[in-house]
């Protein structure tokens, strides 16, 4: 048994899930929980941490995988000539690894204590720093390097990424 990926149809995903599940195939839908701006607040919501692609385990010598093709939610197997392309061993069995017990991927937080960060908002946007400190209310305070000094800031945590 192996790993395939099949490309879904635009945020078909759970769709693409529900059918393979209907018709018995083993598959990996992997998701994670994110925060993104919406009419000037912060959402959480759990998306596709690969939007587009669901992976599916299969032997395609004993397995009807032409069905696959005709699954609604998906587009296409992922191919290689006229075979499915399987993934390459251990990059699904990492993923899955990954998964809490709450069925999410769990991501390590580049955005920790002596982490190189960049200002992505903000007057100081582009900005080049270092962080100090985090509190528990997603604050985090910087050493930036500005004009030839370092000066301390605190922003959100959004407002940063890993240098």
């Amino acid at each position: 048994m192996r790993w395939f990926a099949a490309t879904t149809l635009p945020r078909q995903e759970m769709v693409a899930a529900e059918n393979l599940r209907a018709q018995e195939f083993e598959f990996l839908l992997p998701r994670m929980r994110v925060s993104k701006r919406h009419a000037r607040r912060v959402v959480e919501a759990i998306d596709p941490v690969f939007p587009g692609y669901i992976f599916i385990q299969m032997d395609p010598e004993l397995t009807a995988w032409r069905r696959i093709n005709g699954t609604r939610g998906i587009s296409h197997l992922v191919m290689s000539g006229e075979r499915p392309l399987p993934a390459r061993k251990g990059v699904v069995e990492t993923i899955i690894s990954s998964i809490g017990p709450d069925g999410l991927i769990k991501f390590t937080d580049p955005v920790q204590p002596g982490a190189k960060v960049r200002l992505v908002a903000g007057p100081l946007a582009e900005a080049l720093g270092e962080v100090v400190s985090l509190d528990g209310r997603g604050r985090v305070k910087l050493m930036l390097g500005l004009f030839g000094t370092s000066i301390h800031a605190e922003v959100k945590r959004e407002k940063l990424v890993a240098a």
